[in-house]
């Protein structure tokens, strides 16, 4: 028996004629058969062994360098060219004597921004799109709060931008030597410290995060997008959110909607495991590997074999060590509510009237913790409210998005709130959860202002005999930019005030979180 067909560094012309740098593996024999299609910013050359193992399963493998990056020629400016490109490239495939007429788009992070333009394409041969922690266009830099993700997108654009190849480690290097950068005020100038020349990473900032450029995959389009799709998605990366968005969304406005799976594990933006052994990342145990090569072929070949149920989810739940299987995620859930309470207690009724406060200041900012770290040195820090809970008597089991009801006022003209949940173990470690944004502008120093905070995604189980802790701050520094309390743009001005905040609670005054808690 021969082995798999392999060509490297052929030549596909994008939409202007630029040459992309295509390499195609493919089965042995002459057959056609179904074309698994990637193009990527990352390199081709490393998805060498991912195109072997399509080739074993009985597909075709198309990888290609975006315009401008490894070996293609043109100009990298990115995400502005690839709904052409795409499908320019897709119409080549089609036309191919080994492609049987099926095409599958597939990326993970901006790859994925590449699958879903060439599905926009309308070409018939597109039957599905394999979406792995998409990070898509604006919504790549900006939390679900509408504040800048600062140090992701400074690492992304050094790593990326203006630059034929990736350089990772140029980031590392001058972060290891000039740890201030990133509090460099006002933020635009960041650009003056870094070790590139990078005229343009300011651009998506300037925008801001409302702004919906030529290239953006709008939520219009996805509804109507008549293809199967499957969502890939871990717990800690930071797109999770535009995951489960795209997967709500996608098909949703036709009369027969296409079939569509989610799969949710314990994974980062790399889809890596954690093996901390702590509570919620114990991931070194057998329940928390998932072939995920082995789903993406069973998937498809149900999909092109017209088997493929119209919805499944299948996620992983944090603590309970298992998957969850069903038709749709989240699933039926009650509400469990928490009210903070005097003495920064968390109880299960409303409690008597009364305030917490801190100081909030910006060139002292709570800092970020990568997860899943235990956070209990934080408690030092004078600059956050915690209201915990008593150890609880059952287990306690998050599946969905819970909600914070934030009653609260500042004495500056504006500042951010941060809401993070957190579990607390009979050892005294605090787990990070999850955790809300929102901006607080326009309102008179010292009003109380009644805000509601959406917390990322959970599907955790917190054992009995744990606490529950509600942590309330005004920073998520370098994570997020921070706010600089003078009511000013954060990322074009320099001048800071501290800012005294305040956390009301009462009947008059609640401040609650609410938890969508599994019902079975």
């Amino acid at each position: 028996m021969t082995g798999p067909r392999v060509r490297t560094n052929l030549t596909v012309s994008a939409s202007d004629g630029s040459p992309l740098a295509t390499d195609v593996i493919l089965p042995p024999g002459d057959t056609s058969v179904p074309v698994i299609l990637l193009r990527t910013p990352y390199g081709k050359n490393a998805h060498l062994g991912e195109g072997l193992g399509w080739a074993k399963a009985g597909f075709g493998f198309i990888v290609q360098d975006v315009r401008g990056r490894y070996d293609s020629r043109g100009e990298w400016c990115p995400y502005v060219h690839e709904r052409d490109d795409g499908a320019a490239v897709l119409a080549w495939v089609v036309e191919q004597p080994w492609c049987d007429g099926s095409i599958v788009l597939i990326g993970g992070s901006y790859a994925s921004f590449t699958a879903w333009t060439a599905a926009l394409s309308k070409n018939p041969a597109a039957r599905a799109v394999i979406s792995l922690v998409p990070a898509v266009g604006g919504h790549a830099c900006y939390g679900p709060g509408g504040v800048l993700y600062l140090a992701s997108h400074l690492r992304w654009w050094i790593a990326n931008a203006h630059s034929a190849i990736r350089r990772d480690e140029l980031f590392q290097a001058m972060y290891r030597v000039d740890p201030g950068v990133l509090a460099t005020l006002p933020v635009r100038s960041i650009g003056h410290r870094l070790w590139a020349d990078l005229p343009t990473w300011f651009g998506p900032v300037n925008a801001g995060p409302c702004h919906v450029p030529d290239y953006a995959v709008t939520d219009d389009e996805l509804g109507l997008l008549d293809v199967a799709t499957l969502h890939i998605g871990g717990w800690y990366d930071g797109f999770l959110d535009r995951t489960l968005h795209q997967w709500h969304t996608a098909g949703s406005s036709l009369p027969l909607r296409p079939p569509r799976a989610l799969l949710v594990g314990p994974w980062t933006h790399d889809l890596q495991t954690d093996r901390t052994p702590v509570h919620g990342l114990r991931h070194h145990e057998p329940q928390a590997r998932l072939p995920l090569g082995r789903h993406m072929v069973a998937w498809l070949r149900s999909v092109l074999g017209g088997i493929a149920p119209s919805s499944h989810s299948q996620v992983y739940v944090g603590g309970a060590e298992r998957w969850d299987t069903g038709l749709d995620w989240p699933p039926p859930t009650s509400a469990r509510t928490w009210y903070a309470a005097p003495g920064c207690e968390l109880r299960p009724l409303p409690a008597s009237a009364g305030s917490d406060g801190f100081r909030y200041d910006p060139d002292d900012p709570f800092p970020s913790r990568d997860t899943p770290l235990d956070r209990h040195d934080l408690d030092a820090r004078p600059d956050a409210v915690r209201y915990t809970s008593p150890p609880l008597v059952d287990h306690c089991e998050i599946t969905g998005h819970a909600e914070i009801v934030l009653h609260a006022c500042t004495d500056g003209p504006g500042t951010d709130w941060v809401a993070r949940l957190l579990e607390v173990t009979p050892a005294g470690q605090r787990l990070f959860l999850t955790q809300g944004l929102a901006e607080d502008s326009g309102h008179a120093p010292g009003s109380i202002r009644t805000m509601r905070i959406r917390f990322g995604p959970l599907a955790v189980r917190v054992p009995a005999g744990h606490r529950i802790c509600l942590e309330i701050t005004s920073s998520d520094f370098p994570d997020h930019a921070r706010n600089l309390n003078t009511g000013q743009d954060r990322y074009t001005t320099s001048a800071t005030r501290v800012a005294t905040q305040i956390v009301h609670h009462g009947p008059e005054h609640p401040t609650a979180i609410t938890l969508p808690v599994a019902t079975s």
